[in-house]
């Protein structure tokens, strides 16, 4: 596992526009992999690669989760 910050600058973090009351997940590109964060919960976060990412995503999309939210 290669190295990294948790504490990126406050601008390489994106979150969805829907975020609403500051309670989000954000994202952030790193090398080749994307980070995912709580902003209730910064200090913890999940790294992963760009296959699971882009599994996650296409989860997402076609309603994979829809039963959790």
């Amino acid at each position: 596992m290669k190295p990294f910050s948790q504490h990126l600058p406050l601008n390489v973090w994106q979150k969805s526009s829907f975020c609403q009351n500051g309670e989000c997940a954000e994202i952030a590109k790193h090398d080749t992999d994307v980070l995912l964060r709580s902003t209730r919960s910064p200090g913890t976060v999940v790294r992963l690669t760009a296959a699971e990412w882009e599994a996650l995503v296409l989860g997402i999309r076609a309603g994979d989760f829809d039963d959790l939210g």
